[in-house]
């Protein structure tokens, strides 16, 4: 097949063709490789290019650090290039024997989606772990005076924030720097845990 003008699909030869350009990321943990597929296509080349270029990136574009977001923006522009391909006419007057190239399996149907669901839901797992898997972390020390605690297991130090509204063994009076500062309704102490990062006491009394 003779070289395509340039409002032909370089593929097939067919029109009408646009120009595209489609990226694929590979993610190499510290650093990461873009391929630029830059081209001028048909309806159905294009969408054969699209398909199997963000497959790849879809699984292969997510493992590293920096690769992750370049990755979330290959995608992003991969997909916007692909609306522009699609919105093309059906190609017609291909110069290649077999006509346009067979745009292959829809991408929800190649294992990219299906990697890139499971990076995506164990981010969104690990978010929601560090958000909520333990809320007593979160709490600001000096918030602490008023709230009902409960006492660790024996064995084990410290104490955990729960709801007045369920059993307790006592509400924090206050927070001091010193044990004996604490007033003179506090029946116990607890030295507050230091992964809060304060190594303050909690004045503690039975309601």
């Amino acid at each position: 097949m003779e070289t395509p003008g340039p409002d032909r699909c370089q593929a097939c030869g067919a029109v009408p063709a646009t120009r595209v350009k489609f990226r694929e990321v590979t993610g190499l943990v510290i650093v990461f490789r873009i391929q630029t597929h830059d081209r001028v296509l048909c309806r159905s080349c294009g969408t054969a290019l699209y398909r199997e270029t963000q497959d790849n990136t879809l699984m292969k574009g997510w493992w590293g650090v920096f690769a992750f977001f370049v990755n979330l923006w290959a995608v992003f522009a991969n997909w916007r290039t692909s609306t522009r391909v699609a919105a093309l006419g059906q190609p017609h007057d291909a110069e290649r024997p077999e006509g346009p190239h067979d745009p292959g399996p829809p991408l929800k149907a190649r294992r990219g989606v299906k990697v890139a669901g499971i990076v995506l839901a164990g981010l969104l797992a690990l978010v929601a772990f560090g958000t909520f898997g333990d809320d007593d972390e979160y709490i600001n020390v000096d918030e602490l005076p008023g709230k009902c605690v409960a006492f660790a297991p024996a064995g084990e130090t410290g104490i955990d924030t729960v709801d007045c509204s369920v059993p307790h063994d006592a509400v924090v009076v206050n927070v001091v720097d010193k044990e004996t500062d604490c007033p003179p309704n506090a029946e116990q102490v607890a030295r507050l845990d230091m992964a809060r990062g304060d190594d303050r006491f909690a004045c503690l009394a039975t309601d």
